[in-house]
């Protein structure tokens, strides 16, 4: 887990983060409801892999803690675009996974575009298909598939 080392690595991530979920938890090695949230907020930061998850020692970077107001550990807050959006006081695992949750955004918002395979035209029964795909539902098309794979495999 990355720990910011002053206010001007907080600054430069906060910066840089464009849209992305930077969750920070203000933490201090003698705070024992400090200790035992750190597995949950490593555990968050691997199944969220597209949120920040960073850590501030207040005692160690006394500067941020102090610009942030920190007041009492643990304190997480949530910032998106440069701005605190939430902020959560205490070791409650399941209101810091509800925030994450609640703050995360698309994953794939900051994946890009992505980018067309071919320019080959649609085949004409593939453009049927596709266009009487769009009337079926889920279950539908689901069903549309698998008897298309069974038909070619037969």
């Amino acid at each position: 887990m990355r720990f910011l080392q002053n206010k001007q690595e907080f600054d430069q991530l906060l910066s840089s983060s464009r849209g992305q979920l930077v969750v920070i938890d203000f933490t201090a090695s003698w705070c024992g409801p400090c200790q035992s949230i750190a597995p949950v907020f490593e555990q968050l930061s691997n199944e969220f892999s597209h949120v920040t998850f960073v850590k501030v020692d207040v005692d160690a970077n006394r500067e941020t803690a102090a610009s942030c107001q920190i007041k009492a550990m643990p304190t997480f807050q949530f910032y998106k675009d440069g701005h605190m959006i939430h902020s959560l006081t205490g070791a409650n695992p399941s209101a810091l996974r509800e925030a994450v949750i609640k703050f995360q955004g698309d994953k794939w918002a900051i994946a890009g575009e992505g980018h067309r395979l071919s320019n080959a035209p649609q085949s004409a029964s593939n453009a049927s298909q596709s266009a009487s795909n769009a009337q079926l539902s889920e279950r539908e098309k689901r069903l549309a598939a698998i008897e298309a794979r069974f038909a070619k495999s037969s």
